[in-house]
Formats: structure tokens, sequence, C-alpha cells
């Protein structure tokens, strides 16, 4: 399965682009994001062990490019995530 967004060509980080073009796998994808990125490496040692413990993460940002590629790795490492910014359309709550 192929991911793909209008903003992947434009990275933060040299090398961690997805070359989609090679049939790269998610997992080496998420790898390379991880190892471009200090804090994407604590991020990805912390979420398992929380997961594991039955939290849930609430990750803040002002800039929408790293809530793009915090998206990306949470696809391509299997987490769920929904982006809440002005751009997202989200479905109504569900009333208690």
């Amino acid at each position: 399965m192929t991911h793909t967004h209008a903003y992947v060509c434009r990275y933060l980080f040299d090398g961690a682009e997805p070359d989609l073009g090679v049939g790269e796998t998610e997992e080496a994808v998420a790898k390379r994001l991880v190892q471009a990125s200090g804090k994407l490496t604590l991020l990805d040692k912390m979420l398992p062990k929380l997961r594991a413990q039955g939290h849930r993460v609430l990750i803040f940002s002002q800039m929408t490019r790293v809530l793009d590629i915090l998206q990306d790795y949470c696809h391509y490492s299997g987490y769920s995530c929904v982006c809440v910014c002005t751009t997202s359309h989200l479905p109504p709550r569900k009333s208690k």
C-alpha cells in the first residue's frame, strides 16, 4: 500500500523523504524517518511503552509540516492518529 501526500517532497530532514518509486516497505520508511530526527527517535521509544500501558498521546505543534511528518510516521508505524488543524475535516463528535 502506498501512502502519498502532496507534501511528501518537502520533508524537513535530508534523506528522510520516502522514495516511492523503489517499492520501499512502510517499516523502512518509518525507520528512516526515526533515524533522521532525535525527537522522532525518542517518540519511537516512548510510544510502544505508552500503548502497552493503555495511554493515549496528544502532540501539539504550530508547524503543519511537522504534523504532516508525524502523521506519516504514525501511518508507517501502525499507529492511528487524527490531525486537528484548520484544514482537517473531522467527523462530528458522538454525544454521550
